[in-house]
């Protein structure tokens, strides 16, 4: 009776150990299982960063590239309006120097009636003494 007491004891000790070391190779078997839970997470983690960054250098990027448009459309507007304005003055120049050349032509006119008129008025004059 004591032999098989203490063969009892001995198989429960030895199931108690299996038993134990069961649960510590559960516990181990969870432990890597959260530590691999842990590293998915801060890879999410850091993944979820890197695209929050990736997204403002692009928000940046775009925000340049309107500022840039704006840029261009101002200066596209300053030329024009510069071209209107060189247009102008050189469409009013253009009508100054028609305007002075008509006022030539008109001098040149009124010279050339005036010699003409002196000369009618010698050949007057000469017809009169004739007479």
């Amino acid at each position: 009776a004591q032999e098989r007491d203490e063969e009892l004891r001995r198989a429960g000790e030895e199931r108690s150990a299996r038993e134990k070391q069961k649960e510590q190779e559960k516990r181990l078997a969870l432990l890597e299982e959260l530590e691999v839970v842990r590293l998915e997470k801060e890879d999410f983690e850091q993944r979820a960063r890197a695209a929050e960054e990736q997204k403002e250098v692009e928000r940046r990027e775009a925000e340049a590239l309107r500022l840039e448009m704006e840029k261009e459309a101002a200066e596209r507007a300053r030329l024009q309006a510069e071209a209107e304005m060189l247009a102008e003055k050189a469409r009013q120049e253009e009508e100054a120097l028609r305007l002075q050349e008509a006022e030539e032509r008109a001098r040149e006119a009124a010279a050339a009636a005036q010699e003409k008129a002196r000369r009618l008025s010698r050949s007057d004059e000469a017809a009169d003494v004739e007479e």
